[in-house]
């Protein structure tokens, strides 16, 4: 999924992606804007669990003036080793701890790493006393709502 939000006249946003700037200005009433598109990686088993953090990330990328963002989800590891294996680098992934019984978030995150060492990783999970695993940050599932923008403000003020 892209999502691409039309500048407004008289403002300006400025972050950095992975080294490239993403601005957007206006200038005599003409708007110019450079994107270069972020990458999400949603990783969890519950496709309601995915569908919401997307909602969350497009909703938050909306607000953001001239950006544009990838959103891949995935309910597998195996599903996750292929969107990566296909080219796909993520900046930004977001994943379940709990993926089956056998099959932890975590054991995803060298390969993620390997596409992007600079990638923020936040796991996410249902139980209270996970450790983040080589993560950025840990973010109960209870608190998506309330923590996705704070953790996609954090990934993007550290890019």
């Amino acid at each position: 999924m892209r999502v691409q939000v039309p500048l407004r006249p008289h403002q300006l946003t400025v972050f950095r992606i992975r080294g490239s700037l993403v601005h957007g200005s206006t200038k005599n009433n003409t708007t110019q804007k450079e994107t270069h598109p972020v990458n999400i990686l949603i990783i969890d088993d519950q496709s309601f669990i995915r569908e919401f953090v997307s909602e969350l990330v497009t909703d938050f990328f909306s607000k953001i003036e001239g950006s544009s963002v990838t959103i891949k989800e995935a309910g597998s590891l195996g599903v996750a080793r292929t969107i990566l294996a296909e080219e796909f680098v993520p900046d930004i992934a977001f994943s379940d701890y709990d993926l089956s019984p056998v099959d932890k978030g975590p054991q995803i995150f060298p390969l993620i790493r390997e596409k992007n060492p600079k990638a923020f990783i936040c796991l996410m999970s249902a139980r209270d006393r996970v450790l983040p695993n080589n993560a950025n940050v840990f973010i109960m599932k209870t608190r998506l709502e309330e923590r996705v923008p704070q953790v996609l403000t954090q990934a993007l003020a550290l890019a």
